[in-house]
Order: structure tokens, then sequence, then C-alpha cells
């Protein structure tokens, strides 16, 4: 008996010095309410982020466009005006090779017998077939033979830039016949051929300033055919034999 209570007394006083147990705590209840808030500015702050991202390449995209398109504009001028200097150059080869053909058909007419010389000018303000003291004034080469003449112009400048001039044959009988059209250069002077009919004794000559839509339409086939001169008379001469 007296062992029983000795051992018994030990497991007592272990189970006196023995902490107590801790008490059990509740497990933590998580909120879906504050789940889904934090996973919306999760999403706001991305979105936020690719609109920067996007606003920022934007940006660029229309500062690049913006440049290339001023880049564009440049060289469509600088072709535009390329291509103007082109026909401009073209419009004095073709003008410079005309008056060459003219020079050449000139030299020709001088040499050939039978040609006449035809001197004309601007007609008095009073007319009666007087001339002006001064103005423009222009030679007529005519080969009968050859059915070639040259009109040399000095001095006529047209009055508009819708303004041609026309060369007239006036024969002794019958209505004048259109010869040729030209454009005088800036100084006034023209180098111009015109062929000459045969069978047609020219006994003079005269100039007409005529509209350039009017002649363009006529030879188009839009506008009656011109049967004679109707602008005011630049230049007129007599034949001299």
């Amino acid at each position: 008996m007296m062992q029983q209570q000795v051992k018994e007394a030990p497991i007592e006083a272990a189970a006196q010095l023995q902490p107590p147990p801790a008490p059990k705590t509740a497990a933590p209840q998580r909120d879906p309410a504050g789940l889904w808030r934090a996973v919306a500015g999760m999403a706001i702050s991305v979105a936020l982020a690719c609109l920067i991202v996007t606003l920022e390449f934007t940006s660029q995209a229309t500062h690049r466009a913006d440049r290339m398109h001023r880049r564009a504009q440049t060289l469509f001028s600088r072709v535009s005006r390329l291509q103007a200097e082109v026909a401009a150059g073209r419009a004095r080869i073709a003008a410079a090779r005309r008056e060459l053909a003219a020079a050449e058909a000139l030299r020709a007419l001088l040499r050939a017998p039978g040609a006449g010389l035809l001197l004309l000018s601007p007609p008095a303000a009073g007319g009666h077939g007087a001339v002006a003291a001064q103005g423009p004034e222009a030679t007529l080469v005519l080969g009968p033979r050859e059915h070639r003449a040259v009109l040399m112009v000095t001095g006529l400048k047209a009055s508009a830039n819708d303004t041609v001039f026309v060369l007239w044959w006036s024969a002794p009988h019958g209505a004048p016949i259109r010869a040729a059209e030209f454009r005088t250069a800036g100084d006034g002077s023209a180098l111009v051929t015109a062929a000459l009919p045969a069978g047609l004794s020219v006994a003079a000559a005269m100039v007409t300033a005529e509209r350039a839509a009017r002649s363009t339409a006529a030879k188009a086939g839009k506008a009656p055919a011109q049967t004679g001169p109707s602008g005011p008379v630049q230049l007129r001469g007599v034949l001299l034999r």
C-alpha cells in the first residue's frame, strides 16, 4: 500500500508540472468581397498600364505619321516643280526646233529665185493705209515655188494670256485665208513658217490677235469653223516686188 502511494505521487507531480493545453483558436474566415476588390484593383491597374502604353505608342505613331506626311508633301512639291521644269524645258526645246526649222527655211527662201518680200507694220489709228510711227513690225518672205513662207516678228506682245496671233493671206479677190497661228516670246519676237497654197497669188498679208479658246474649239470641231479674222489687226502689209 505504501509502494502504490509512492508510485502515484510522482505521476501526480508530473501532471501538475505539465503546462495547461493552449486554447483552440478558430480558423480565419476568408472575405470574398475583399478578394474580388483586390482582383478588381489589380485589373484596373493593369488596364491603366496598358492604356498608358497604348497612348505612348499612339503618340509616337502619330508623330512619325505627321513627319512622314510632311516629307511626302515636300517630295510631292519637289516632283511637281521638276515636272514643271521638264515641261518648260521640252517647250523651249520644241520652240528652238521650230525656230531652227524656220531659220533654215528662211535661208533657203532667200536663196530661191522668185522670192518676194512683204513688210508688215501696225495700221495707223486713223486708217487710210497709213502705218504707225513706232510699234511692232514683221517681215514676210514668200517662196511661191517652194510653197512656203517665213514670218519674222519683233516687238509684238500679247495683251492677254489667252491671245494668239494669226497670219492671214490677202488675195486680190476673195476673203482672207488663214495661214498660221503662233505666239510670241516675252520680248515679242517670233519666227514662223507657213504653207503657201499652190496657185494662190498673195498680194498682201496681215496678223490679227484672236482668242485662244475660240481657236482651239474651232480646231476641235466644237465650234463653227472660223471663216475670217475676228480680232483686231496688229500688222498688215503689201507685197513688194
